[in-house]
């Protein structure tokens, strides 16, 4: 979820990074597909911090990423922290469920700054030239080159029609 160190700790993830690298290694020999969560703007992060998690994203070369916001979603500490700080505001509680951006503002980043990151950290992910040569060669049929297309054709969409 984040290549800060601390942020893992405490969101009590009780893993390293190496560990990680481990895990997406063997994954890797093995021949098993990869897919990276991240978190993009954790409160306690700054721009730094989430540049260094996109950095990361892109070291761990895995097949697939999925950029996130934090949610702050009831019965977590997130959500408890969120309140207590002031960083969400209560009122909105019906847009924590994922399928809104994010809404969480800290004194290190702001909702824009959280958002243009994560369009950031999906461009940076899938528009390296090994990342595509690598999504050509698994291409197998048709349907897998609609789709590509589709993807690529969505994501320009949503990065300029802001």
């Amino acid at each position: 979820e984040s290549a800060n160190q601390n942020t893992l700790n405490d969101y009590n993830k009780y893993t390293t990074l190496k560990n990680y690298m481990d895990i997406v290694n063997l994954l890797k020999k093995y021949k098993i597909k990869t897919l990276g969560y991240f978190i993009i703007g954790l409160p306690g992060e700054n721009r730094n911090d989430v540049l260094n998690t996109i950095n990361w994203a892109i070291k761990l070369d895995m097949d697939y990423a999925s950029f996130n916001v934090p949610l702050p979603i009831y019965g977590t500490d997130l959500r408890d922290k969120a309140v207590k700080n002031g960083w969400i505001n209560e009122q909105n509680d019906e847009y924590y469920d994922g399928s809104m951006p994010t809404q969480i503002s800290t004194d290190q980043l702001s909702v824009k700054e959280i958002q243009e990151l994560r369009k950031l950290a999906y461009k940076k992910f899938y528009f390296r030239l090994k990342y595509i040569f690598k999504a050509i060669i698994r291409i197998r049929t048709f349907f897998q080159i609609k789709m590509l297309i589709q993807e690529g054709k969505n994501f320009f969409l949503n990065q300029y029609s802001n």
